[in-house]
């Protein structure tokens, strides 16, 4: 990697925090991610076993130290190299997509990967890291304990072995719901989605019971779950509070957009639907200001508006003009 240090990041043992450790340190040690993992596997849920490369740890020894403590611990690579900030995970602020995470295949690649992941763009001071030992999923993705469109139910996302083309929105996952009301899944909801079916309903029902667990640890707060597949057992990569997006309507978008954008048609459309459709009839009724953060929000690769802005953009309409939906919108 351009300009990392090639001798880098090597300590003994004894400066890599255990996770009996981490499950009590104080955050800014270990990071918001590596403290809600250690307590979980406290508890005895299914973490991955990590050690935690806290930021004041020394590096000045060369890199085969450092290689040989975390095989240690951990066993041979492959490793995952994760961040950890004191400002990831956390009630109300859950970071998602802010930071790195490398793989890390030769014991050659650690001190890079460490140094990539401890200092992100815009980041002056050093961040926690874990690293982790990495496990061959069946399959992996992304769970929520209530869903970000459907509060009533729960979700679950699966793909192939990576989880993290599921955050990225690099695959179409095969998505699954239960209704929180009553017993039972409703799916799967494959989405046009080629091949055979991901998970089986056991599976399913397993990841489920976990974001459920970890909903009920937290006190009743929603979580965005990363898990995987893997010998015949659901894994907990990374638990989070869901981040609380706005409520969104059915009206326009959807109805444009049925089976979805992709990350660069959009990048280049929603600017121009945004500006055109949407804030230069606000700005021209004087009601922009009124509308917080973006007008529009893309869940599942479908784009919507906000309710706000639909309440913005339709509250000068006589009622005997508008659509039954739009009507059922804001009716409050």
């Amino acid at each position: 990697m351009p300009g990392a240090p090639r001798c880098f990041y090597g300590f003994a043992v004894s400066h890599f925090l255990k996770p009996l450790e981490v499950a009590g340190a104080p955050i800014a040690r270990v990071g918001g991610k590596a403290r809600t993992l250690a307590r979980h596997l406290r508890r005895g849920l299914p973490v991955p076993a990590f050690v935690v490369v806290p930021p004041d740890a020394p590096h000045e020894i060369e890199n085969e130290a450092l290689t040989a403590a975390v095989s240690n611990q951990l066993g041979p690579p492959p490793w995952m190299v994760r961040s950890s900030s004191p400002l990831e995970d956390v009630a109300g602020d859950s970071r998602a997509g802010q930071y790195f995470s490398c793989r890390v295949g030769d014991v050659s690649e650690l001190g890079d990967a460490i140094f990539r992941v401890r200092r992100p763009d815009a980041i002056d001071r050093p961040i926690p890291v874990i690293i982790q030992r990495w496990v061959r999923a069946q399959a992996a993705g992304v769970a929520f304990s209530r869903g970000p469109m459907r509060p009533w139910e729960s979700e679950v996302e699966a793909a192939g072995s990576d989880t993290g083309a599921v955050t990225a929105g690099r695959v179409e996952p095969e998505r699954w719901a239960r209704d929180r009301r009553r017993r039972g899944w409703a799916g799967p909801a494959r989405c046009a989605r080629a091949g055979p079916p991901v998970l089986t309903p056991a599976q399913a029902e397993s990841v489920f019971d976990l974001g459920r667990a970890l909903e009920d640890l937290s006190g009743g707060v929603s979580r965005d779950v990363e898990w995987a597949w893997c010998e015949d057992r659901v894994l907990l990569l990374q638990d989070r509070p869901a981040a609380l997006d706005p409520a969104t309507s059915d009206y326009f978008l959807p109805e444009r957009f049925p089976h979805g954008v992709s990350p660069l048609g959009w990048s280049l459309l929603g600017p121009v639907i945004q500006k055109v459709a949407i804030e230069d009839p606000l700005d021209f009724l004087g009601r922009g200001s009124r509308v917080r953060g973006s007008a529009v929000v893309v869940r599942h690769n479908i784009p919507f508006l906000t309710r706000a802005a639909v309440s913005e953009l339709f509250r000068y309409f006589p009622a005997r003009i508008l659509l039954d939906e739009v009507l059922r919108e804001n009716a409050t």
